[in-house]
């Protein structure tokens, strides 16, 4: 009660706050990656995004019967070719930049409207530190990936509505490019 109440009036201590609360979160996050063992699903996704089956192959026979978005199996691809077969190495190097996503988008938005910031940390904390996120994290799927993207949608959503106005190409491109990325 009063504590947080004198904690909310103090804008750089919620901040801090959430930065702790949030390097918390992401530190068990990337733990949970690299300790989990493997499971079927992402021999799975070693499979689909195996670069000596050839491109071709690979959307034909896999990603367009893949109930999983094939930009997700592209970037696995990518990364196969690069090297990166370790499926811990691979969770995170697939799930790092969705995660930079939601957090960024986060960040942006709250620097635009500094109002909302509330709002975007605790959506932001809210959706990273659900169980699913926190499992999905642990996978080589694109699971994680699309918690990221509706999160993203949402804080854009949050942001457009408070904003009380269409957003307008020449001052919103930002906000545009964090849609279009999710």
């Amino acid at each position: 009660g009063v504590g947080l109440s004198r904690l909310a009036r103090r804008p750089a201590a919620t901040s801090l706050v959430a930065a702790g609360a949030l390097l918390v979160i992401v530190a068990a996050l990337v733990i949970n990656a690299v300790l989990r063992g493997p499971w079927l699903d992402e021999f799975w996704t070693l499979h689909l995004s195996d670069p000596q089956q050839g491109l071709g192959v690979l959307v034909r026979e896999g990603w367009l019967r893949d109930t999983h978005p094939p930009l997700f199996n592209l970037w696995a691809t990518v990364l196969s070719a690069f090297g990166v077969t370790s499926i811990p190495v691979a969770r995170l190097v697939s799930n790092l930049p969705a995660l930079g996503l939601v957090v960024g988008a986060a960040a942006h938005l709250s620097r635009r409207m500094p109002e909302q910031t509330g709002f975007h940390l605790g959506m932001l904390l809210l959706v990273l530190s659900l169980p699913q996120a926190v499992e999905s994290f642990a996978n080589y799927r694109s699971y994680f990936w699309q918690i990221a993207a509706i999160a993203s949608l949402a804080l854009v959503a949050r942001h457009v509505a408070a904003a009380k106005a269409d957003l307008v190409w020449r001052h919103d491109l930002d906000v545009a490019a964090i849609a279009v990325g999710a």
